[in-house]
Formats: structure tokens, sequence, C-alpha cells
């Protein structure tokens, strides 16, 4: 009995040692775990951190898409306004539309104010009647530091038998408001 009980009490102790050696390999696979989840969530934290930095990038860049794309369409519409008041010969009307001092009207005036253009207009309009601009191509807006300006290519008639083409350029200052118009004619 003695010899059995020997064996029985090695065999308990190795089973014990086997119980240890299983709880500790659980206990460093369990700790080997922890580390390797942290560790990857500190990659997942830093790698959502660099998409919500390219995020906030790229709703800068589509915010200034808009803005600029918003500011083209709203230079259009005042050129095209121009013309339309232009070829309505309504000068009052088209004086809001410039600055309080123009650099340089058409071919002959140079920094003079906005209601000696309308008077110069008045006059002009009461001389050729028929005067209208029709625009032939689309209106290009060049958008730079210097400041914006609108290209536009068309057809002036100064009557129904004296039509010229021509390219319009119109400066914008920093309000929106006309502070250039220069007309030459387009030799094609």
């Amino acid at each position: 009995m003695n010899r059995k009980s020997n064996t029985i009490d090695k065999l308990n102790k190795k089973s014990s040692s086997l119980r240890i050696i299983g709880l500790l390999l659980v206990t460093l696979s369990f700790i080997t775990f922890i580390i390797f989840t942290t560790h990857q969530g500190n990659k997942i934290e830093t790698q959502n951190n660099i998409i919500s930095n390219k995020d906030s990038v790229l709703t800068a860049i589509k915010d200034s898409t808009s803005n600029i794309l918003s500011k083209k369409d709203s230079l259009i519409l005042i050129v095209t306004k121009l013309f339309r008041l232009r070829n309505e010969h309504k000068a009052d009307s088209i004086e809001l539309l410039y600055s309080d001092t123009v650099k340089s009207y058409l071919k002959n005036l140079k920094n003079i104010s906005k209601n000696i253009i309308t008077k110069s207009d008045k006059h002009y309009w009461a001389k050729y009647k028929s005067d209208n601009f029709i625009i032939t191509d689309p209106i290009q807006i060049i958008m730079n530091s210097l400041g914006d300006k609108a290209i536009v290519k068309g057809r002036q008639c100064y009557d129904e038998k004296r039509c010229y083409d021509e390219i319009v350029e119109i400066g914008f200052d920093s309000t929106r408001k006309i502070n250039y118009v220069r007309a030459f004619y387009d030799k094609k």
C-alpha cells in the first residue's frame, strides 16, 4: 500500500504540476492576447486619425472648390446681367454694377466715376439706338491674386448693317463690382 500511495502521490504532484503549467500557459496566452489587442487598437486608432485628417483636408478642398465655383457663377451672372442691361439701354441700372471709380472704360475713358459712365452710355445710345451685343462664346472667368476678370466674345452691332466681332474684358474688384471694361476687335 505504501507503494501505491507513493505512486498516487507522484501522480497527484505531476497532475498539480501539469495544472500549474496549464494555468501559466493560459495566463501567458491571455497576456499575449491583451498586448497584441492593445497594440492593434493603437494601430487602428492611428489609422482612424490619419483618415480623419485626410477627411478634413478633402472637406477643406471641397469647400474651397465650392466657393470658387460659386464665385465664378456669381461673376458669370453679373456679366450676363451687364450685357442684358446694355442691350436694353438701361444705363442707370448698369451703374449699380460698377465700382465708384472705374480704371478704364472701353477705349477712351480712364479713372472715371460711374456717373460719367452712365452719362456717356446714355449719350452713346441716343446716337446708336439699335446698339446691342450678342454673346457668342461661353463666358470665361479668370481668377488670380491680381483680381478676377471675365473674357466675353461676341458680336457688337451698332445698327442692323454694322456688326463687328469683339472681345470684351471685364475686371472686378474684391467686392465683385466692375472696375474696368475693355473692348477689342476680334480679328479671328
